[in-house]
């Protein structure tokens, strides 16, 4: 199964994302208390932090509204629903005001990914071993563990810790259930090729 990151995931409603793509269903009954965009939320306040900018300077250097910023910001906007091209006005944005994280496309897209695997799998979206590669070598899987850990443990991505706080970014109650999904994936209940990558997400909830 493989995923296709493209511009065509828009401003959305992320359940109807997840039903609409390719093997999900959405139907698992389990509404979660974290908003969906929680990781991608975090970067930006990071990003903002390191920069200086103020919520309001943000909107206006992005020629966005408060509302919809703040939105991307607490995460009940995700950076998944975003385009492309806004994703990079973002990162951009970040990079002329001297931010030290977020400024990267790469890192937005990265913490897009997270929130879409999380937000996949507590609302019951099937395809989801492919994005983001967890379960892989490289700066990139590495970059993701750290980005997933730091929703489930609170351990803060070395960049980040000047600006953010060590606690998990997602509610306690999604951290359980996105735990026994994992052990449910490490013991074989959805086939074998899900294993190693139940494996690996199981090692970044504790």
């Amino acid at each position: 199964m493989t995923w296709v990151w493209t511009s065509e995931v828009l401003a959305c409603d992320p359940v109807a994302v997840l039903v609409d793509w390719p093997g999900g269903t959405g139907n698992s009954g389990y509404c979660p208390a974290s908003a969906p965009g929680v990781i991608g939320g975090a970067i930006i306040r990071a990003a903002r932090r390191s920069a200086h900018l103020t919520l309001r300077r943000l909107a206006r250097n992005l020629g966005m509204d408060l509302t919809t910023v703040r939105n991307w910001q607490n995460g009940t906007s995700p950076l998944f629903c975003l385009p492309h091209g806004q994703l990079r006005q973002l990162a951009n944005a970040f990079d002329h005001a001297g931010a030290q994280v977020g400024s990267d496309l790469h890192e937005l897209l990265l913490a897009a990914q997270c929130d879409l695997l999380i937000t996949g799998m507590l609302r019951g979206f099937e395809d989801y071993a492919e994005v983001p590669p967890i379960d892989e070598g490289g700066p990139e899987a590495d970059a993701a563990r750290a980005l997933l850990r730091w929703a489930f443990t609170g351990n803060v991505p070395e960049p980040c810790r000047p600006y953010m706080r060590a606690v998990p970014l997602m509610s306690s109650p999604d951290i359980e259930r996105f735990t026994g999904l994992a052990e449910r994936l490490k013991s074989g209940d959805a086939g074998p090729g899900l294993v190693h990558f139940g494996t690996a997400l199981l090692v970044l909830t504790r």
